[in-house]
């Protein structure tokens, strides 16, 4: 019998080389993966307005509120959100009927919203920030056919149902990627009796209350720069103003650029 144990090198199976154009898909891959999760982190970001665009706007008219009533000091927040209004109708079974109301913040073109909305009853003001796409600056320029603008192009104004209008605010005013931030805050708003109240925007240099800015969006389709901002069917919510103390004038705080008498 033989014992000899037959001895064989053993040689591990060579791996085939990576194609080079594989890797180079893979890493196109990636990088495309990366890009994508990138741009939508970015774009929630400047979704956001930033901290200085919600800020609590203390006036002279706000501190003296304040100062004369701190404990009964009242600031309250609003958002104007869809919601289903009963119609006082029922079908015949009885059953209540309900309309859709339905709101947008910002402008169908998208040039222009609204946001973080403040009333403070006891000093009559409401604060509001506005957001504008610089692209506004040149859609203002197509449709009024401008050379050059000013500065500060745009004025704003708040219209009652009814035909009220207040057209008096200070503001603060803050850069931001492609936008603009205007924290506006009107004066002598009273809330209690209104009804509906909307955000209108103009030129400075050609204001016609009843004539808000009007951009072309495609050749023929104009879009109106008035959004509903107040609905009495909402409610308001408490806001704590406790992290804005002391009650101090807020610096920096500019007057409208174009004050026009009621009519």
């Amino acid at each position: 019998m033989d014992n000899n144990i037959m001895e064989t090198d053993y040689y591990p199976e060579e791996k085939k080389p990576s194609s080079p154009v594989g890797t180079v898909f893979k890493w196109i891959v990636f990088a495309v993966i990366v890009l994508v999760i990138g741009l939508l982190f970015f774009r929630m970001f400047i979704k956001n307005d930033p901290k200085a665009a919600k800020q609590f706007i203390w006036t002279q008219d706000t501190v003296t509120a304040y100062n004369e009533n701190s404990s009964g000091f009242k600031a309250y927040s609003y958002e104007l959100v869809s919601y289903n209004r009963p119609t006082g109708l029922k079908d015949s079974n009885g059953v209540a009927q309900y309309e859709r109301v339905t709101y947008n913040d910002i402008t169908s073109d998208g040039t222009f919203s609204f946001s973080n909305m403040i009333y403070i009853p006891s000093s009559k003001e409401l604060e509001i920030t506005v957001r504008y796409n610089r692209k506004a600056i040149e859609s203002l320029k197509s449709a009024l056919n401008l050379n050059e603008i000013e500065e500060e192009p745009f004025f704003f104004a708040l219209e009652f149902l009814g035909g009220e209008y207040k057209t008096t605010y200070s503001y603060t005013s803050l850069s931001r990627f492609t936008y603009e931030y205007r924290r506006l805050v009107f004066k002598d708003v009273d809330l209690a009796e209104a009804d509906m109240v909307y955000l209108n925007v103009y030129y400075i240099n050609n204001i016609n209350l009843g004539n808000p800015l009007r951009f072309y969006q495609g050749k023929k389709y104009q879009v109106t720069l008035s959004l509903p901002i107040y609905d009495s069917y909402l409610e308001f919510k408490n806001y704590d103003i406790t992290k804005y103390l002391p009650a101090e004038e807020t610096e920096n705080l500019q007057q409208s650029s174009y004050v026009i008498n009621e009519q």
